[in-house]
């Protein structure tokens, strides 16, 4: 999947361009700039570092759509809204928790330079919602990236682009579908006739 960020001037509501695998195009909408590194693409950057296929954008590359992404380009396919609400539903813990990690990662990488003592008690202060399975040398990896995509985006004149790639093998496990006589399949009689 290719997603397109663009340089926005500070101020200005963000907004990237997201390319699924599947033809079809998305736009999703971000908060205004800042002057730091778009919220998305450290999310994209932290979860792709982690190997998180159950967060964002593991979930946006299996079909998912929330509410900050507008139809762009492509076809969609047949009860694509069904679709991505039963994997966002299904997988509500795992993004949460992507968000909860892309959060800390991001302030680890604002830590100039983060001591191990440092990303233990931002992990505890931050993480206290997660089961403890957080791996914080992971984390200072993902904080390492963070730190260089920020340095790579500040390189970045306005109105320059960013392409950034997330690969297929980190795309959430899809949902089984859910057979019901409203989706036009018709559903199976629960007790059998006798004569």
């Amino acid at each position: 999947m290719r997603v397109t960020f663009t340089r926005f001037p500070k101020g200005q509501r963000a907004w990237s361009l997201v390319e699924r695998d599947d033809g079809v195009a998305y736009r999703m909408d971000g908060p205004s700039v800042r002057g730091k590194l778009p919220h998305d693409l450290i999310h994209l950057t932290v979860e792709r570092t982690l190997g998180i296929a159950d967060g964002i954008w593991g979930a946006i590359a299996a079909g998912a759509v929330f509410e900050s992404m507008h139809h762009h380009a492509g076809r969609r396919p047949p009860h694509a809204a069904e679709h991505s609400a039963a994997l966002i539903r299904a997988n509500g813990a795992s993004l949460h928790a992507a968000e909860l990690v892309g959060g800390l990662a991001e302030r680890i990488a604002d830590t100039p330079p983060p001591t191990p003592a440092d990303v233990v008690r931002q992990a505890e202060e931050y993480l206290q919602w997660l089961d403890g399975t957080v791996d914080l040398a992971r984390l200072e990896v993902a904080a390492a990236a963070v730190r260089e995509a920020t340095e790579n985006w500040h390189a970045v004149p306005v109105g320059g682009q960013v392409v950034a790639w997330w690969p297929a093998r980190l795309r959430m496990a899809p949902v089984p579908a859910r057979r019901t006589a409203r989706s036009g399949v018709r559903a199976r009689p629960t007790a059998r006739r006798t004569a």
